[in-house]
C-alpha cells in the first residue's frame, strides 16, 4: 500500500547544512527506514530505526528528521523529530500540526530516558488526503525567519494564504521563497538552507 516515502533531514547545529562527509551513515540508515515503510509492521520497525539512529548521532550534531509516508489510498503517516514543519492544506483549511506531534531532535531523544520508554514515546501522526489537498514539508527557518512569536505568526498567515491559492505547488514554493528572500535581506541575514528548504505535494 506504500506509494511514496519522503525524508527531510537537517543538521540543527549547522542551520541545515549537513556536511557531505557526514551523510553516508545517515543515508544508509534512511534507506533502511524506507524499506521498513513497505512492511505491514512498519510503525514498529520505524520506531526501532529512529531509536538506533538516535544512538548514532552525537549531541554536537543533532538532526531534525521528518518522515512522511503516503499510501496509494491517500493515507499519510508522519513523524517529526526536531523542528521541521508539516503544513497541511486539507478540505480548504490549513493545518500546521507540527508542534503537537514533534518529538525531540535526533541525538537528544534518548537523553535521560530508557530505550523502552523512548520507543513508547515516539509517535506517528496519521491523516487522509483527498483531491486538491496539499502538503508542504519545510525546514524550521521557513516559518521562523526571525526568532520571535509575532514574526512567526505573520509568516504562518502569509504561507496559509499562499497555500490556499489556486496556484500550482511549484508556484507556491517559488512565491514563499521569493518572500523569504526579501525578509532575509531586510533582516540582514545570510541564506542558510533551513530558511528555504520546502518539499511540496498535491493530490490530483
Amino acid at each position: 500500500d506504500n506509494y511514496l516515502t519522503v525524508f527531510l533531514l537537517s543538521d540543527m547545529a549547522k542551520h541545515g547544512g549537513l556536511g557531505r562527509s557526514n551523510l553516508g551513515p545517515f543515508i544508509k540508515h534512511l534507506e533502511r527506514m524506507a524499506e521498513t515503510a513497505t512492511s505491514l509492521e512498519f510503525k514498529e520497525g520505524l520506531v526501532k530505526q529512529i531509536v538506533e539512529l538516535d544512538k548514532m548521532v552525537s549531541d554536537e550534531c543533532m538532526i531534525a528528521l521528518s518522515f512522511l509516508r503516503i499510501t496509494s489510498s491517500g493515507g499519510i503517516h508522519y513523524l517529526n523529530a526536531g523542528e521541521n514543519q508539516l503544513i497541511l492544506y486539507k478540505g480548504g483549511i490549513v493545518h500546521n500540526p507540527s508542534s503537537e506531534i514533534s518529538q525531540g531532535k535526533i541525538g537528544l531523544l534518548s537523553f535521560g530516558r530508557e530505550e523502552k520508554d523512548l520507543s513508547d514515546e515516539i509517535k506517528l501522526s496519521t491523516n487522509t488526503l483527498g483531491s486538491g489537498d496539499r502538503i508542504l514539508l519545510c525546514t524550521d527557518g521557513v516559518l521562523e525567519i526571525m526568532e520571535d512569536a509575532d514574526s512567526t505568526s505573520k509568516k504562518e498567515k502569509e504561507i496559509e494564504k499562499i497555500l490556499a491559492s489556486s496556484h500550482s505547488v511549484e508556484s507556491i514554493i517559488r512565491t514563499i521563497n521569493k518572500n523569504a528572500r526579501k525578509d532575509l535581506e531586510s533582516f540582514g541575514k545570510l541564506n542558510p538552507p533551513d530558511d528555504y528548504t520546502i518539499i511540496g505535494f498535491e493530490v490530483k
